[in-house]
């Protein structure tokens, strides 16, 4: 017969792990469903889908381009409401993956906590339960990222819908092409071309701040004994490095990285 006391600490475990479980389950479904209709309902959107999106950024960018309207800077700006909804979505999207960071990280560091002695299988249990807090926390850093970083730029975000865009796509490309090769004159393309800055600004921000944390984080670990998530918290902060490196050189000369991404819209 086992011990009261190991009995007893596996079953509040137990109890303990469930409601974790269904609240990490609960945002991740949030996550996926949630954002684009509520982004709608504040912005007051009625784009069904991102294909319809797509069309209208590369309506809107083409008629702003002919009008000389500053892109989603002005209120003649036909960009300014594709815009607007972008960015409430990655504010929607962004608040819900904080809270599945934070409740995946907490889930995580529990995990870490000594088990009762001789509780062999709630010890594996806390293993495999924070292996897998452990991917929704990285899965949630990186939603967090992304959508802070598109709510902070969201001209440059939602101007990343014109490769799936109509044929005015590839013609206002050409267009930016064109004047990002005589200097960036014109103020549609000033415009762009400081968004875009910010949003590799923003990107190399956030990724700094995420590679401090998720050093602590591993720091943690290691103390704990954790190696397989100390190494893998290692890991991702090396690779958040490199990222950061490259967003700063990106913000510091935009207009190459920028061109290159013109050069992807497809001609149609």
């Amino acid at each position: 017969m086992m011990p009261a006391a190991i009995v007893t600490g596996r079953s509040s475990t137990v109890d303990r792990g469930l409601p974790r479980v269904v609240v990490i389950a609960s945002l991740l479904v949030a996550v996926v469903v949630v954002p684009w209709p509520l982004a709608s309902w504040l912005a007051a959107a009625h784009w069904p889908g991102p294909g319809s999106l797509a069309r209208a950024v590369a309506d809107a960018l083409a008629l702003d381009w002919r009008s000389g309207a500053v892109p989603a800077g002005s209120a003649r700006s036909a960009l300014a409401g594709p815009t607007r909804f972008w960015q409430a979505f990655h504010l929607v999207k962004s608040a819900l993956s904080l809270g599945l960071l934070a409740a995946s990280v907490r889930a995580l560091v529990q995990s870490w906590a000594p088990p009762a002695v001789g509780d062999v299988p709630g010890r594996f249990g806390r293993r495999v339960g924070g292996l897998a807090a452990l991917a929704c926390a990285g899965v949630a850093l990186l939603l967090c990222i992304a959508n802070l970083q598109g709510a902070i730029a969201p001209l440059t975000s939602v101007l990343g819908f014109l490769p799936e865009a109509t044929p005015a796509a590839s013609q206002v490309a050409g267009a930016l092409r064109e004047a990002l090769a005589d200097g960036a004159s014109a103020p549609a393309a000033e415009a762009i071309v400081t968004d875009f800055a910010r949003y590799h600004l923003a990107l190399a921000a956030l990724g700094t701040l995420a590679a401090l944390a998720l050093a602590g984080l591993a720091v943690l670990g290691w103390r704990r004994h954790r190696l397989i998530e100390g190494v893998a918290l290692g890991l991702a902060v090396a690779a958040l490095g490199i990222v950061v490196a490259a967003n700063i050189g990106t913000w510091l000369h935009p207009v190459p990285a920028l061109d290159a991404f013109l050069a992807g819209v497809p001609a149609r």
